[in-house]
């Protein structure tokens, strides 16, 4: 065998040492850089968690308030305990916060954005949203008008109030059809400054008459308080324009219009409208437009206008925390409330919830269900709701007594039914 051949330690070994790396102590990052990166990327965070669009329209209930809050009779009593409260509907278009609070809160409602424009006649019983929902309410680059079609079993006939008392990012319901700049507030979500103000002059007039005040109650024309989508009259007439005449026809009230294009043949024409704006009377051709009836129209959804008679400084009523019509009719329970001498409620907390028509009839509102649960969550022990609004109010409540109303005199009856 043979042995094993030795290795030379010289062989191995380089004939020059390795020099051995300098080793750099780094700097350490300076604690401002580090607080601003770090605010910097949460906010990133932040926003693109806000801005990731969801295909969904979230509703919930809104804020209940109360509406002593707001009104304030002169000479009058604000009477406690209980009071009138007024119920709102949040209608936004869902972001991925609001998306995940659904799964947590029962009460809301995630409902998937669809191709399908949301339209409806204002006020007409088409199955439509009130005021705030809508207006309800989606996203703020939408044209107005844009909105998705709402379940049937979201929608009733006439007008509500949206919250905006929650951080809307993206609408505010000037009735579901106005995507609004990012401002807190009321469904009906959706709807026009127009019809809010409506609505507080209906208030005080009826109230004013069921003092006994002699005011008179006329109606001059036919406003404008939105678009239908994709209207050829918005680049000609604008919110807030009073119609009064189509045609050679005499427009006094909102039916006089709709009756008249109602009775058109859907052909290539135009009209010849006239309107008020700013004071001055005005003439434009408008074409005729297919409206989602399959009717002929202008393209245009209207109230009708009210003739504001001077009434007595003795009512002030702050526009609250929400946009909309659907407050009409809890405004004029509280004013006639301030004024009655003794507590026509007796110490309850009453949920209303209605539009005040022309005539002092209660229209139905949008969103009824949430209204409902709302006022629950306010401790309310009675809801006050147009007829028309009953039946699903009624299938929603758990502890709060529904009553149906079909005008103000009918409400003011049942509420002194309450003691």
């Amino acid at each position: 065998m043979g042995k094993d051949k030795k290795t030379n330690i010289n062989e191995i070994l380089p004939e020059e040492p390795i020099p051995l790396k300098k080793t750099t102590q780094k700097k350490p990052i300076p604690l401002w850089v580090r607080i601003v990166s770090t605010v910097a990327v949460t906010m990133a965070v932040l926003y693109l968690v806000v801005a990731i669009p969801m295909p969904y329209l979230f509703l919930a209930p809104g804020e209940v308030i109360p509406a002593s809050d707001i009104i304030t009779l002169q000479g009058g009593t604000k009477k406690t305990p209980g009071g009138i409260y007024i119920t709102t509907v949040i209608i936004e278009k869902a972001d991925v916060i609001l998306y995940l609070h659904h799964f947590f809160d029962p009460d809301s409602t995630l409902i998937p954005l669809k191709e399908r424009k949301y339209n409806n006649e204002s006020g007409e019983k088409t199955g439509s949203k009130s005021g705030a929902v809508f207006r309800l309410f989606a996203a703020k680059t939408q044209d107005e008008g844009q909105f998705p079609q709402i379940p049937k079993q979201v929608r009733d006939d006439g007008f509500t109030s949206v919250s905006l008392k929650q951080n809307s990012t993206h609408l505010k319901y000037k009735d579901y059809f106005h995507p609004l700049p990012n401002r807190c507030a009321d469904m009906q979500g959706g709807e026009s400054e127009e019809e809010t103000l409506e609505s507080i002059y209906r208030a005080k007039l009826f109230a004013l008459r069921t003092m006994g005040y002699d005011i008179p109650l006329e109606f001059r024309g036919a406003q404008i308080i939105r678009f239908m989508s994709d209207s050829a009259s918005r680049k000609i007439l604008q919110v807030g324009d009073i119609i009064v005449k189509i045609d050679e026809v005499k427009v006094d009230h909102r039916k006089n219009l709709i009756d008249y294009t109602d009775g058109q043949k859907l052909e290539e024409r135009e009209f010849l409208v006239t309107y008020i704006r700013n004071g001055r009377e005005e003439t434009a051709r408008v074409p005729l437009q297919r409206d989602f009836r399959g009717k002929a129209s202008i393209g245009v959804y209207v109230q009708t206008y009210t003739l504001k008679s001077s009434l007595p400084e003795k009512i002030e009523i702050r526009k609250g925390n929400f946009v909309g019509s659907s407050a009409g009719l809890a405004m004029y329970l509280e004013i006639i409330r301030q004024w009655e001498k003794e507590d026509i409620l007796g110490g309850k907390k009453v949920a209303v919830s209605g539009t005040l028509g022309e005539s002092g009839d209660v229209q139905p509102v949008v969103g009824i269900e949430y209204k409902v649960r709302g006022a629950e969550k306010a401790g309310c022990e009675y809801f006050i709701c147009a007829e028309e609004n009953y039946k699903k109010a009624k299938e929603t409540a758990v502890s709060v007594k529904v009553l149906p109303v079909k005008d103000i005199s009918d409400a003011m009856r049942v509420l002194k039914d309450l003691k």
